[in-house]
């Protein structure tokens, strides 16, 4: 006698065929849970409109960080850009700008105030000079109300 196997005879893959002399076990009631709607309450729904409105408060604090945030980090960027535009530029040209002290020479013959860099003497510009720089200091011992004696002592 010739048995044939039909497709529910083969074994699957991963199981163990049963022992032909074991009846089949009888299927148990299943218990599990699913997402269903349910009423709420007066309480519930009032609960749930306190709470949507804490977290719309959460929310607008949340955005008003981050414009903050957002805004700060765009100044720290943009300082960063402009170092990198001077080192470029120090870079490029040999040169970067550094305070310097710099100091006026007037000359009182051409009528003119030189301004000049104290490291290296260069003149950086001219102007004429004002009517008070024009009236040179005359060079006096005396300060006003000094009769010319020694001082007192008191």
């Amino acid at each position: 006698m010739t048995m044939t196997t039909t497709e529910s005879d083969k074994p699957k893959r991963g199981k163990k065929k049963q022992a032909a002399a074991s009846p089949p076990k009888p299927a148990k009631p299943r218990r599990w849970k699913e997402q269903l709607p349910v009423k709420l309450s007066k309480d519930e729904r009032r609960e749930r409109g306190e709470r949507a409105a804490a977290i719309m408060a959460e929310i607008e604090t949340l955005e008003a960080d981050k414009k903050a945030a957002a805004a700060s980090l765009k100044g720290q960027i943009d300082a960063k850009k402009s170092e990198l535009r001077e080192l470029g530029r120090a870079v490029r040209t040999g040169e970067e700008y550094r305070d310097t002290e710099l100091f006026e020479e007037f000359e009182y013959r051409t009528g003119f105030c030189s301004v000049k860099r104290a490291d290296t003497g260069v003149e950086l510009r001219r102007r004429p000079l004002t009517g008070d720089e024009r009236q040179e200091k005359l060079p006096l011992d005396k300060k006003p109300g000094d009769r010319g004696g020694k001082p007192s002592e008191e």
